[in-house]
């Protein structure tokens, strides 16, 4: 009788109702031209391996058409996460405010929520504190690449990290000195 009463004033209830003409339609921004053009051309057949394949001709082995059309710049909206393209071994949780793989590296799951690795760069022995331009970044399937200054010495540095297909976590650095002081990069830190 008591579950009875209770279900009464739910089926007397109207439904919910919304006006769907002001809903409206999503806003989109981002590229004007979003695809890039294809470097061998459209065709029926194999086309994607076409497109790799011209790619790796005429480029120097990190940059494809796949990259250039999932490409994210700058701060992301949906968050600092690192594509992984399916492997393993991933970063659960991304820092990209510091080199190497900071954060939260997994296999399979969470390993003791530590990074992979750090990069440390020191001058004269005494660690820099870099200061990221996040308007740099550029993340896509294949890699992440982001640059880092730090003004005092005049070093910029530029990070391209990556995973490879046996799960191996890559940073490369590229370190530009535009001033007078002794870099003496790089000491990697767990």
């Amino acid at each position: 009788m008591l579950a009875l009463g209770l279900l009464v004033p739910l089926a007397a209830a109207s439904p919910a109702t919304a006006d769907n003409s002001a809903v409206g339609y999503p806003v989109y921004s981002g590229s004007a031209d979003p695809v890039p053009e294809l470097p061998a051309g459209f065709g029926v057949h194999r086309t994607l391996r076409a497109q790799f394949e011209a790619d790796r001709r005429t480029g120097d082995g990190t940059d494809f058409w796949m990259d250039r059309m999932l490409a994210r710049k700058g701060e992301d909206p949906s968050g600092d996460w690192l594509f992984t393209r399916g492997r393993a071994v991933f970063m659960k949780e991304h820092d990209p405010a510091r080199l190497g793989f900071a954060g939260e590296v997994a296999y399979w799951e969470s390993i003791d929520n530590r990074s992979a690795y750090t990069v440390v760069l020191s001058v004269d022995g005494a660690p820099l504190t870099l200061r990221e331009d996040v308007n740099a970044r550029t993340q896509t399937p294949s890699y992440w690449r982001s640059e880092f200054t730090h003004e005092a010495t005049g070093l910029t540095v530029t990070q391209t990290k990556f995973i490879t297909d046996a799960n191996v976590a890559v940073t490369d650095l590229a370190v530009r000195n535009a001033g007078t002081a002794t870099c003496r990069p790089c000491r990697a830190t767990t």
